[in-house]
This record gives C-alpha cells, structure tokens and sequence, in this order.
C-alpha cells in the first residue's frame, strides 16, 4: 500500500513537473477572477518595488500568455494584455517617482553637510549625461535588457529625466514588452515543443537574466583587468 501510495505522488510529481499546462489550467480556471488578481499583484509588486525585484516576471508573462491559448483555459489574452500593461506602467511610475525623493534627499544631504560628490553621486551623473546623449529610447531598449529594464525607471527618476519624456517612452517601452512576452507565450504555447519542454522554457526564461548578469560582470572584471 506504501508503495502504491508513493508511486502514485512520484507520478504526480513527474507530471507536474514536465506536463504543468495541466495543473496550472485547471487551477487558474477554479480561481477564476482572483487568477487575474494574483497575476496581477504579482506583476504589479515587481515593477513597482525593489524589494520584489526577485519575481520572475518575464516567465510570469510568458506562462499566463502560454494558459490562455488553451481553449479550456477561462483566462483571456486581451484582459491579460491591458492588465499586465497597466500594472507595469504603474509600478514604473512609482519607481520613477522614488527616484525623483532619492536624488533630492540626496543633494539636500550633500549641501546640508558640504561633502564632495559620492561615487554614487557621480554614476548618476554620468548615468544623466547617458540620458542626454541617447534620449529617451534607451528606455524602449532597456526593457528588454535582463535586470536593467527593472531599474530604469528609478534611474531615470534619480536623474531628473524630463516627465513627459519618461512617461512617453515608458509607455512605448512597456507596451511593446507586454506584447512580446506575453504572445510568445499566447502563440508558441500551443506548439507541441513548448508543451514537451514547458517547464525547462520557463526555468532558462527565468534564469537568462542571472546569466547575463554574471556573463557582463565577468567580461567588465576581465576587461579592467586587461587594463591594469
């Protein structure tokens, strides 16, 4: 009976693990409106907070758009679309702000005490005279770059980059990621591919951005070093 009870969780766990479109439809299909929800906030926390930086977003707008192509699936690729997008342009919108009362407490602390500029103070200012070289695209281009594209928005606030200028930017830059992400997963879930090999998919989206991060940093040190 053990055995049987055992390899009954062990062939669970093995579908869950290479099948999960088979779980997760149903599940989300039992939430209901509160799959919406918790997507949602999901989203919603990681854009608009550093703290949440950890969430994997990009693999949540793949995997949400890869359940709504099924047709047994209730969720809806055009309220996923407006939802994701909004979620994201407020929490960039918050981050922006942040960085806007980060650089003036900052410059409040340097005047108040006289001090010379940090070395913060001074990447941001270098990261001002980016801005100004490459305007406002560099915002279009960064979310789709791993890991830069989450702190963009607190950059672009930090530097006191022009309001209107972020906000149009921003939009153009989130839309056209909430698009792609989310129709890969729409159109190349229904592949039988992205089906056998779902979860190894969503694992390499989800840990692409650690490895370009440490790929950058390598080549950075390995320059610096050359040049020593």
């Amino acid at each position: 009976m053990t055995n049987f009870i055992t390899s009954t969780r062990l062939a669970w766990v093995l579908e869950f693990i290479f099948h999960p479109l088979n779980f997760l439809i149903p599940w989300t299909n039992e939430l209901d409106y509160w799959g919406y929800l918790i997507l949602f906030t999901v989203l919603f926390l990681e854009s608009a907070y550093l703290l949440f930086s950890f969430l994997p977003a990009q693999s949540l707008l793949f995997v949400a758009g890869a359940i709504s192509s099924s047709h047994a699936s209730a969720l809806n690729i055009y309220v996923l679309l407006v939802g994701f997008a909004a979620m994201v342009l407020s929490g960039s919108i918050i981050k922006y702000r942040t960085g806007l009362k980060m650089r003036s407490r900052a410059t409040k602390r340097q005047q108040t005490n006289d001090l010379p500029p940090t070395k913060t103070q001074q990447r941001l200012s270098q990261s001002e005279a980016y801005f100004d070289k490459y305007g406002g695209s560099f915002l279009i281009i960064a979310r789709f770059i791993p890991i830069v594209g989450l702190f963009m928005p607190l950059i672009a606030g930090r530097t006191q980059m022009d309001r209107q200028q972020f906000h149009l930017f921003n939009t153009v830059g989130v839309t056209a990621w909430v698009l792609v992400a989310t129709l890969a997963g729409f159109f190349f879930g229904k592949t039988k591919f992205v089906e056998n090999y779902f979860t190894f998919i969503c694992i390499g989206i989800a840990l692409f951005p650690i490895l370009v991060h440490e790929i950058t940093r390598f080549l950075r040190e390995w320059h610096a070093a050359l040049q020593s």
